[in-house]
């Protein structure tokens, strides 16, 4: 299940103050409650004791009301309360109020009584008794400790949890990225939760495949240029010692300058294409609309004469209507029909047939270039667009590229929206298609 990291600290919280007020609500039912209704009895019984002390008091002391006043005067002051005496008819007869002294008072202790003092003889006696606060925290003491420590578990659960999802795995991720280099290998972390630690570590581990594959196909790069150089060099150098004999004919001297020539172009043509790919000079220079229709037919007609000189035929169609149009930067799209054509007859025996073809799609029109050659096995058509790579020998002629045609290709219809695959042509051979949105 995908769940931000946010949320799952929220959930945590949520539980965490839930188990808190659950514990409190179970241990004030099963401890705290039973503990108060103890205290409350033990204060009921020693309210009423008091109570009988002062009545049988009273009654020693009557009829000398001056005695019964100064006793009652006495325990005010020592039990710092409150004592009235009243008749039977309501008359306040005495009244002492000693909890106005009391510092601290939580509530008081009330109790009341009527008092027989002779046959026709009744009192009320009524008093109140403060309840100072640490007679109050005693009854709460263990209900405190009981919360101190629920809430020091829930702050630790938190702390694991965070040390568990964030800190850990953050830790880790920290210390692989001080290792991270192309030349060690990468460094597998096993976190595979679906929230934003677990995103972080997916990123790594891409950023970390990535620049291995970067220095992979530098490498490769550095490996094929030396290889591309090598190749004319080596037959520059031998022609050159040939020259230096003088016994050499004048036909077979221009023919060792010819072939000198040729090759140097093919390091001048190797280098341009280097610097063009490596450099991002196919970036987009400017798009024109452009009627497909008319586009396409100058592609084909310009290509049928080009392909005769190479005992190759083209077979085109098009499918568009003449209101079709594309936004595009024409230079950049004829590169890319002159790599993918000339990728075919690098790779095909004369004589042979070029398949082109245009058609329209919903928001694109869509181009195809075949041929009738050998073709590619299914698992080297999607890497044929990778800088640098290689077909294998069956596709390989003598005439050689730089690796980069189709690669540049796919980078020029990336840049203007479109896309480019490869797939196994219907005439045996290889079949590329390109998309490009339409904007009629």
């Amino acid at each position: 299940m995908n769940m931000s990291l946010r949320w799952k600290i929220i959930i945590l919280q949520v539980i965490n103050i839930s188990f808190f007020v659950a514990s409190l609500i179970v241990y004030i039912h099963f401890f705290v409650a039973d503990q108060m209704h103890r205290d409350v009895e033990t204060l009921r019984n020693r309210t009423q004791t008091y109570q009988a002390q002062i009545i049988s008091k009273l009654e020693s002391l009557y009829p000398n009301q001056t005695s019964m006043f100064d006793f009652l005067e006495q325990e005010a002051n020592r039990t710092q309360s409150k004592i009235r005496l009243q008749d039977e008819s309501g008359n306040i007869v005495f009244e002492v109020d000693k909890t106005l002294d009391v510092p601290v008072q939580v509530w008081a202790n009330e109790g009341k009584d009527f008092v027989k003092l002779s046959d026709q003889k009744y009192y009320l006696i009524y008093f109140q008794t403060p309840i100072n606060r640490g007679e109050v925290l005693d009854l709460f003491d263990n209900l405190f400790n009981f919360a101190i420590v629920v809430m020091i578990f829930t702050v630790v659960m938190m702390a694991l949890f965070i040390q568990k999802v964030i800190i850990k795995p953050i830790t880790d991720l920290s210390k692989a990225l001080e290792k991270v280099n192309h030349q060690n290998e990468l460094v597998e972390l096993d976190y595979v939760t679906n929230d934003e630690v677990g995103d972080l570590y997916r990123t790594y581990i891409d950023m970390s495949k990535r620049l291995q594959e970067s220095h992979k196909q530098q490498s490769e790069m550095i490996a094929s240029i030396s290889h591309d150089f090598k190749t004319p060099l080596t037959s520059i150098m031998g022609f050159l010692e040939r020259l230096d004999k003088s016994h050499l004919s004048e036909q077979k001297r221009k023919e060792y300058i010819q072939i000198i020539y040729r090759k140097a172009e093919d390091i001048e043509r190797l280098t341009r294409e280097f610097s063009l790919y490596y450099q991002d000079e196919l970036a987009i220079e400017s798009k024109t609309e452009a009627e497909v229709h008319t586009f396409f037919t100058s592609i084909c007609h310009e290509y049928r004469a080009e392909l005769d000189s190479f005992q190759g035929n083209l077979v085109y169609r098009n499918q568009v209507s003449p209101q079709a149009m594309i936004r595009m930067d024409e230079k950049r799209i004829r590169r890319v029909f002159a790599n993918v054509i000339s990728n075919a007859v690098f790779h095909v025996v004369p004589p042979f047939t070029i398949y082109l073809s245009c058609s329209e799609e919903q928001d694109a029109i869509l181009f195809r270039v075949e041929d009738d050659g050998p073709g590619l096995p299914t698992p080297e058509l999607a890497s044929i667009f990778q800088p640098l790579y290689r077909v294998e020998k069956s596709r390989s002629r003598q005439i050689g590229g730089s690796g980069l045609g189709l690669s540049i290709c796919k980078r020029i219809i990336e840049n203007h929206g479109g896309h480019i695959e490869a797939y196994h042509s219907k005439h045996g051979g290889l079949g590329i298609q390109f998309t490009l949105p339409r904007c009629d």
